[in-house]
């Protein structure tokens, strides 16, 4: 008889902590269910990083119909060394996220598939997409870190190299940039180190005239190709050491060549020609 009560308590007792077991679960179920997920995480990146010697802002922000359920918390360039952006290293960008609310909203996953991210219309001339390369959710979901690149456009005309600092936002008032007063035709410009070697074009009244050259030191004679009136520019770049890319042109300020000016140094050109032939 003992041994029977003994059993039927022990088989109540399981049976009790089996309900509570069950009450629990669907308590946490219910927990869990009652949160609803974030949704699709759409992301807009507007940025001209490594594209020129400004070239360095960047933002993020959100889009969709679902911004209210998460917000960016932190945007940090990872690899911050803009002079080494290049389309083999491109710019890295970490994003942080939050759910507004813990308790009602949740990552769901981490996968490239929850993201869809996308470029300003401001940044398509500089880059070909934002490339996902990774995400981790943590904080119980509440938190998602996501990392991408953005892949640069091998189309694009724009230089990706910070530009030479041969001028300041004004080249025309530059010391050691544009043309020197002292030799007429002359095109001076400040030294860079990190160039291996200079390009440099003369332009009269907007268009290229002769050839681009190729130089090594940090100045030209141009006067013997200004033989027409008109207004004369320069514009040059820098060739790196290291990668021989190029960077953004630089252009002087204008040197006019009047008619009058130019039939008198002719008719001066003419007079040396005729004295150093007796």
């Amino acid at each position: 008889m003992k041994h029977t009560v003994k059993r039927l308590f022990t088989g109540v007792l399981i049976s009790a902590m089996a309900v509570l077991l069950s009450i629990g679960a669907a308590g946490t179920m219910y927990a869990a269910s009652d949160k609803s997920k974030v949704g699709k995480i759409s992301l807009v990146f507007d940025s001209d990083l490594g594209i020129g010697v400004d070239g360095k802002e960047l933002s993020v922000t959100c889009d969709g119909a679902n911004t209210d359920r998460y917000y960016i918390s932190d945007v940090d360039v990872v690899n911050t060394d803009t002079d080494d952006f290049s389309d083999s290293n491109p710019p890295e960008i970490e994003v942080t996220l939050f759910v507004e609310d813990e308790d009602q909203w949740y990552f769901a996953s981490s996968s490239s598939d929850a993201f869809r991210l996308s470029l300003a219309p401001s940044s398509k001339s500089h880059y070909d997409k934002v490339e996902f390369v990774s995400a981790k959710r943590t904080e119980k979901n509440a938190m998602l870190t996501l990392r991408v690149r953005l892949i640069y456009d091998k189309k694009s005309k724009i230089d990706r190299r910070p530009a030479i600092s041969l001028a300041q936002s004004d080249a025309s008032s530059s010391a050691g940039f544009g043309w020197d007063s002292a030799h007429p035709g002359t095109a001076s410009w400040n030294a860079e180190s990190s160039a291996r070697y200079y390009q440099i074009q003369l332009m009269r009244n907007g268009i290229d005239t002769g050839i681009m050259r190729s130089v090594y030191k940090t100045s030209y004679d141009f006067s013997s190709q200004m033989t027409e009136p008109g207004d004369y520019t320069f514009r040059v770049r820098t060739v790196r050491q290291s990668s021989h890319n190029k960077s953004e042109w630089v252009t002087s300020e204008v040197w006019t060549v009047a008619a009058q000016e130019q039939a008198e140094e002719n008719s001066q050109n003419v007079v040396v020609a005729g004295n150093s032939g007796n």
